[in-house]
């Protein structure tokens, strides 16, 4: 029978020893190594850590006055867009203390302080996914912000990612599967296909993210692989886009002419001889049929 531990361990150095999770946190501490299987993310790292990608590249900076962040607006990446989702960037973060890093790895930056690299995502030496703040939370107020709540959501989605956000979606829509590390193979089975016939998902390894088109009316089946041989089957629905319309009809009714003061007039010198010339012109009709009478 396995005996009890008499103590809890005495420094965080037993922590090299912790494996198996999805997810480790270094909060304001330096590991010896990094776990090769699951993500990590790190807060005010002061010391760097072989293989993680990014170097410290000095003292903690602490300046005369709080430090403002600033979202770096990067449009037109898709991970950037889905790391900020729901994110108002409409409160100031500000820092007491910070660290500078230098960027080894490809990275996707969320946030800079002055002008450098600050809250970022990225992959380690290993593959395995990284989130990194350059400070400890206690010298931010981004906790007190509304922003933090949907920021670490996102974040620890990005972790472990789900592989699919929404299921609805209308032709010609992109929709963006998450490829997390442990999936080896995705097909899509859409509904103009035979039965068992798919159309395979070509990623590479790393990839973060693949956006695909939609363009077919129906529920869409997706098969995703994983390294243990274990599949799971997604689905979303794809509508028909918006029908063209006829414009409305033209409501059926009577017009007519209206003058207002305001409506121009001719100068009106025939108007006081109008009837002689009717007159004169209803004679000569008649004398001109009575002339032609006696001819023919």
């Amino acid at each position: 029978m396995p005996t009890k531990p008499t103590s809890k361990p005495s420094s965080t150095s037993a922590y090299k020893l912790v494996s198996g999770y999805d997810l480790y946190v270094y909060d304001n501490y330096t590991p010896n190594q990094l776990p090769q299987i699951g993500a990590s993310m790190f807060f005010g790292l002061k010391k760097s850590v072989e293989g993680a990608g990014f170097l410290v590249s000095s003292d903690p900076v602490t300046p005369d006055e709080a430090t403002a962040l600033a979202w770096t607006n990067n449009e037109d990446s898709n991970l950037y867009n889905t790391l900020t989702r729901g994110i108002g960037m409409n409160r100031d973060i500000l820092l007491k203390q910070y660290m500078q890093y230098s960027l080894v790895n490809d990275f996707t930056t969320i946030l800079t302080s002055n002008k450098k690299p600050s809250v970022f995502v990225g992959r380690s030496d290993y593959g395995t996914r990284e989130v990194i703040f350059n400070f400890d939370l206690h010298d931010s107020n981004l906790p007190l912000l509304y922003d933090f709540v949907p920021l670490m959501r996102n974040l620890v989605d990005y972790c472990k990612p789900k592989f699919l956000t929404s299921f609805d979606y209308t032709v010609g829509d992109k929709a963006i599967f998450s490829i997390a590390d442990e999936i080896m193979q995705v097909t899509v089975h859409r509904p103009d296909m035979k039965e068992g016939e798919v159309e395979p998902i070509y990623f590479e390894e790393g990839q973060e993210q693949y956006i695909y088109e939609t363009r077919t009316v129906g529920e869409h089946t997706i098969t995703i692989t994983y390294e243990d041989g274990e599949t799971k089957e997604v689905r979303f629905f794809v509508h028909m886009s918006k029908p063209e319309m006829d414009p409305q009809p033209i409501a059926q009714a009577k017009f007519a002419l209206a003058i207002t003061d305001n409506t121009t007039k001719g100068d009106g010198l025939l108007d006081n001889i109008l009837p002689i010339i009717i007159a004169a012109a209803a004679f000569f009709a008649a004398d001109w049929i009575l002339y032609t009478h006696e001819q023919y």
